[in-house]
């Protein structure tokens, strides 16, 4: 996957996802901001990768609706701290499984929200990834019990993260 962090205009976008697409990449994080519904319509329609927003732009269960219905994008992001909390976040991962679509919840931060974006990926079952930020002691701010992931090496170029749970 690559997180481009909003830094691409359009035709910047569909030309780097169809590279992305060529190796084979997960999916195409954040090309365009959030907002730009109209943007993320056409590149999705014009590329093969899945097309994910950043989900931090995204403040209102109602636009999130309207990004659905219009098909702005192919698999869906949102955090529970950003739209407003556990119960507005799982009605947007349950519109996204009505249309078909995975919704992969930000869990980027410090402890607290990631914890509660954890509980709500576990219990709905709709999300793939979970996204440890490192380093640590950097964001384990105000928690005395934190999050950790044991790290196993697949190579010795990509250490890959796995949450070992309870």
């Amino acid at each position: 996957m690559l997180d481009a962090e909003n830094n691409y205009d359009l035709d910047s976008a569909i030309e780097v996802a169809k590279v992305l697409d060529a190796l084979a990449f997960t999916w195409f994080e954040a090309p365009l901001p959030d907002w730009d519904l109209t943007g993320y319509r056409t590149l999705t329609r014009a590329v093969d990768i899945p097309v994910i927003p950043s989900g931090n732009w995204i403040q209102d269960l109602s636009l999130f609706e309207e990004a659905l219905k219009t098909g702005a994008w192919n698999t869906t992001r949102t955090d529970a701290t950003i739209l407003g909390g556990i119960t507005p976040a799982q009605k947007a991962v349950s519109l996204s499984a009505e249309a078909g679509m995975k919704c992969e919840l930000m869990s980027w931060g410090y402890t607290l929200p990631s914890a509660a974006n954890l509980h709500l990926m576990l219990g709905c079952g709709h999300c793939s990834y979970y996204e440890q930020p490192l380093p640590y002691k950097t964001f384990e701010y105000g928690m005395h019990d934190v999050l950790r992931t044991a790290v196993m090496v697949m190579s010795m170029r990509q250490p890959v993260q796995v949450l070992a749970l309870p």
